[in-house]
């Protein structure tokens, strides 16, 4: 007999005449489907923190107008370096280090601002875009192309000497990165009972957060060992591919099985049809605080702690081991933000996260002082509450829509 937990009660005579239910009658593929759903978010977290970490760095050098400079200030560094080992010092040079540092960032700057707009865009048309694929096609099948898509555009990336293919890479890649968030909450939404979805929730906004810190700690080790942004980032590729074979065995959930055979219709309006209308708007709203308002900010934190460390023994690797730290708590935030959603309630539970979030992230850009064990402390604090809105979204947007466009 049918789980009554996972299929609704018009879908269980549908299912019981024309579908075999394996979720049912082999339950370990449940937790296939659940592991398959956490790696392939779980890498998406590596292509995003190593961009974080690493984008800096990449558009310095590939900047046209920032390249030179750059050339001078990494000469003014070793020249500096080389007088303090004799105990001497130089401040014309040090002036001169400090006055290019300030160059480069104008030039830079706004360019690693339109890289994060460019992975906004990218991640929110990649949503939609294999939203549509994963209603039409099958949630498994939108998985396997959006992870292809988001781990060949970071590995391409690598190869950029031009800051228009980087970010082109960036926004292609990002919808990749976009399509993959809501196919894995179909996919695990769909196969697992509904009183599990508060934890199972918390355990995919967690996931990203394990990439993270993933992505943080390979990161630091090449880049002691000398590896350029280009080894860092192009590592990215394979790890991003590492969840494909697990996915291959995942069978379509029955929820989505059940809908096609029904002939259910699904399109992109339907969104915005009486019936999911408000739910749709204020997804939108609620999702836009969390992404932009303080999502948005914490992106920064690499480039920011590498503004504290320039021209410091810590230049090469603060970034790196500041997002280990953030990292840490992002995994704790990530899993608790489903959690806080069932104790509180929606409204009170994101209330409770907006405050938080926004009062660590002004503490974190406005108070926390210069690069040390403050900032660092200061940083997986904000980190838990900037990332609790992914696992109170996974539990909170899902229950809106029915299977046919639940992806979109």
């Amino acid at each position: 007999m049918a789980d009554p937990q996972l299929l609704t009660p018009a879908e269980q005579p549908q299912l019981l005449s024309q579908v075999d239910d394996i979720y049912l009658r082999k339950p370990m593929f449940r937790w296939l489907a659940l592991l398959a759903a956490v790696l392939a978010w779980g890498f998406d977290g590596v292509e995003q923190g190593v961009y974080s970490i690493m984008t800096r760095q990449a558009l310095r050098e590939i900047m046209p107008a920032a390249r030179p400079m750059v050339d001078e200030a990494d000469a003014i560094g070793v020249q500096l370096k080389g007088l303090k080992a004799e105990g001497r010092t130089d401040e014309a040079l040090a002036a001169r280090a400090s006055d290019l540092s300030k160059q480069i960032d104008r030039q830079v700057g706004p360019m690693f601002s339109w890289s994060l707009a460019m992975w906004m865009w990218g991640a929110a048309t990649g949503g939609i875009l294999f939203g549509r694929i994963g209603d039409r096609f099958g949630r498994v099948r939108g998985l396997i192309l959006a992870v292809i898509a988001y781990a060949s555009f970071t590995g391409i990336s690598a190869f950029s000497t031009h800051w228009g293919f980087f970010l082109g890479c960036r926004f292609f890649g990002a919808v990749g990165l976009g399509g993959t968030w809501p196919l894995c909450v179909a996919l695990v939404v769909e196969t697992w009972p509904e009183n599990r979805r508060a934890i199972l929730a918390g355990a995919i906004g967690a996931a990203a957060n394990v990439g993270y810190l993933i992505a943080s700690m390979y990161s630091e080790l090449m880049l002691i060992h000398g590896c350029t942004w280009r080894w860092v980032i192009g590592m990215g590729f394979f790890i991003g591919l590492l969840s494909l074979p697990i996915i291959f065995f995942v069978p379509e959930p029955t929820k989505w099985r059940v809908s096609r055979q029904k002939k259910e219709r699904s399109s992109i309006t339907d969104l915005f049809t009486r019936e999911y209308r408000r739910a749709t708007v204020v997804g939108s709203l609620l999702s836009m605080v969390g992404l932009l308002g303080t999502w948005g900010a914490f992106l920064w934190l690499p480039t920011h702690v590498d503004q504290l460390v320039e021209g410091t023994a810590f230049a090469m690797t603060a970034k790196a081991t500041i997002a280990k730290w953030s990292a840490g708590g992002q995994i704790l935030g990530g899993f608790m933000g489903g959690m806080i959603a069932m104790w509180l309630g929606h409204r009170k539970s994101f209330m409770l996260l907006c405050i938080m979030a926004y009062a660590s992230v002004v503490t974190l850009f406005g108070f926390a002082g210069g690069y040390g064990m403050g900032l660092k402390l200061v940083a997986a604090f904000a980190g838990v509450w900037v990332t609790a809105f992914f696992g109170w979204l996974t539990k909170y947007l899902p229950e809106w829509y029915p299977t046919r466009i639940r992806a979109t």
